[in-house]
């Protein structure tokens, strides 16, 4: 069993007896709102945004493709 799993059964047991009284309560959802918060800093980065990496390659494409040809029109 994980660390943050075994403190989170423990945190439970916590909020099942805090259930009555204010001040194990709030302690129980302070200890669970710590909890959350170590483990959301503790995950990796999201992966990066496809849509916005593509986009910057196809601009930059653009800017890499050849000049018109000496015979074509556009010359």
């Amino acid at each position: 069993m994980r660390t943050t799993t075994r403190h989170l059964v423990r945190l439970l047991s916590d909020i099942k007896r805090a259930h009555e009284c204010r001040t194990l309560r709030a302690v129980a959802t302070r200890n669970t709102m710590r909890l959350a918060a170590e483990e959301a800093a503790s995950e990796s980065a999201p992966p990066k945004d496809i849509r916005r990496d593509e986009t910057r390659r196809s601009s930059a494409e653009i800017y890499l493709l050849p000049g018109p040809e000496t015979g074509s029109r556009l010359h």
